[in-house]
C-alpha cells in the first residue's frame, strides 16, 4: 500500500480491523482514508479521502459500502468506481464505536455514548439519542430487532429498534 520510512508505512497502510470485500474489491482504511483494491491482483482501483482507518467499512448487497471517519462523516460509496451515493455530516465522533445496518437504515455508536439513526436511502439524519455517559468504543451489532453494544463502563446495551427496523440488510 506504501514504501518509505516506517513512519510513513506504519501511518499509511491498513488500520481498519476488518477488510471488507465487495464488487472485486478489497478495501483498506488508512489514516488519510480508505484504499479499494483490484481483489485479483492488489492493485489501486479508487480512494476515499478521510480518516476512516477506525470504524470499519460495511459492505451493502447492492454494490455499495458506507464509512465512517472518526469525525462523524458517514458516507455511502459505490464499490466500482468509489462514486459518491450520498455523504451525511453527523456531528459526532465515532472513533472505533462505528455502525450497524438494520433495514433501510444505518445506526452509527458515537464515541460519547450516542445513537445516531440516519436513513440508507439518501444518508438523512432521523434522530439520535444518548443511551450512555459512557465512552464507547465498540461496534454495534444488530440481533433480531435490537442494537447491541457494549460502553466502557462495562455495560451492554440492548436497544429496541423502531419497527421495521430489526433485520439486517
Amino acid at each position: 500500500m506504501i514504501s518509505g520510512d516506517l513512519h510513513r508505512v506504519t501511518l499509511y497502510s491498513g488500520w481498519d480491523d476488518v477488510i471488507a470485500l465487495g464488487a472485486g474489491v478489497v478495501l483498506a482504511a488508512t489514516v488519510s482514508g480508505t484504499q479499494a483494491l483490484e481483489a485479483a491482483t492488489g492493485a489501486p482501483r479508487w480512494t476515499l479521502p478521510g480518516s476512516t482507518m477506525y470504524p470499519p467499512a460495511v459492505v451493502l448487497g447492492d454494490g455499495t459500502a458506507l464509512f465512517t471517519t472518526e469525525r462523524g462523516v458517514l458516507s455511502r460509496v459505490g464499490l466500482a468506481d468509489g462514486s459518491a451515493v450520498w455523504q451525511a455530516e453527523l456531528g459526532v465522533s465515532v472513533q472505533n464505536a462505528g455502525l450497524a445496518v438494520a433495514g433501510d437504515s444505518a445506526w452509527v455508536v458515537s464515541a460519547d455514548g450516542r445513537l445516531v439513526w440516519v436513513r440508507l436511502a439518501d444518508g438523512r439524519h432521523q434522530s439520535s439519542v444518548r443511551y450512555t455517559l459512557a465512552w464507547c468504543y465498540s461496534a454495534p451489532a444488530v440481533a433480531g430487532h435490537v442494537l447491541v453494544v457494549g460502553d466502557q463502563d462495562g455495560m451492554v446495551h440492548g436497544i429496541r429498534l423502531p419497527a421495521g427496523q430489526g433485520s439486517c440488510g
